[in-house]
């Protein structure tokens, strides 16, 4: 686990961009500071967060230095797209909640891996990461974590948690 000390914001919007700043520094303990360009926003980041509603990439491998960790969790419907090729091409490590829901939504992988389930013996289910308790290689260059969110384990716990509220009649 690694610690965060400073975030950098980046946003289109910069009156969206400030809100989420002034945000960050009210809850949390850490340094919040603006950016001009996605390309400032994570320069020499170590961990990095995307959530976009971007067409098109966001994030290539030109603005990410070696050892970043992405968690892209923005394009979630074929039509959309945050990491660039390059990305992936330097990635050592390539995770996702669902690969058979990435195999159908993620345009990213579905570009670089291609159509073939059998291309995608490299990139690992999330469970499978935290079950078999995997840890991050010290030459790995750039790891990705891919979320697509799962429905139907926020759907198992919506019910799970509406039943208990009906047994302590909430």
């Amino acid at each position: 686990v690694r610690s965060v000390r400073r975030i950098r914001v980046f946003s289109p919007n910069p009156e969206h961009r400030a809100q989420f700043v002034e945000r960050v520094r009210g809850e949390f303990e850490v340094e919040a500071v603006a950016a001009s360009s996605v390309r400032e926003a994570v320069n020499e980041a170590s961990i990095i967060t995307i959530a976009t509603r971007a067409t098109e990439p966001v994030l290539s491998g030109d603005m990410l230095g070696y050892g970043a960790h992405i968690n892209s969790i923005g394009a979630i419907v074929s039509g959309r797209a945050e990491v660039s090729r390059d990305v992936l091409a330097r990635a050592t490590q390539v995770v996702t909640d669902s690969i058979p829901q990435a195999q159908k939504l993620s345009r990213e992988l579905i570009e670089f891996y291609g159509a073939a389930p059998a291309n995608w013996g490299a990139v690992r289910s999330l469970a499978d990461v935290v079950a078999s308790r995997f840890e991050r290689a010290a030459g790995d260059d750039l790891t990705l974590f891919k979320s697509l969110g799962v429905g139907v384990s926020d759907l198992s716990l919506g019910i799970a948690l509406y039943e208990r509220a009906v047994e302590l009649n909430l």
